[in-house]
């Protein structure tokens, strides 16, 4: 775990596949909305919080192929699965995609 992390430091910015967490502090939801997003990957985010409602309007404005609340890597693995920009498939934009098999 890594703490006091800015959005711009190598940490941050690249996609991660290990037990790293980098805890990056914000003002408000739109902030937290804008750190989240700035980024060229989008795989995977998690939300935690005990507010059930702010929960959902996270969801639906973070750009990532699977979000998950209140846990992390929780997969369904007969799903279809797939993320945004460099983490998603590089034909044409899409909010979902599919892991061939």
């Amino acid at each position: 775990m890594f703490t006091e992390v800015a959005n711009d430091m190598r940490i941050a910015c690249e996609e991660d596949f290990g037990p790293v967490a980098a805890l990056i502090r914000f003002r408000d939801e739109n902030e937290a909305v804008k750190i989240a997003n700035d980024t060229s990957y989008g795989l995977a985010a998690g939300v935690w919080t005990k507010e059930v409602a702010l929960a959902h309007r996270l969801i639906r404005r973070l750009r990532a192929g699977s979000v998950w609340t209140n846990n992390y890597r929780k997969v369904n693995y007969v799903a279809p699965f797939g993320g945004f920009e460099e983490s998603g498939e590089r034909t044409a934009p899409r909010r979902f995609t599919s892991t061939p098999r």
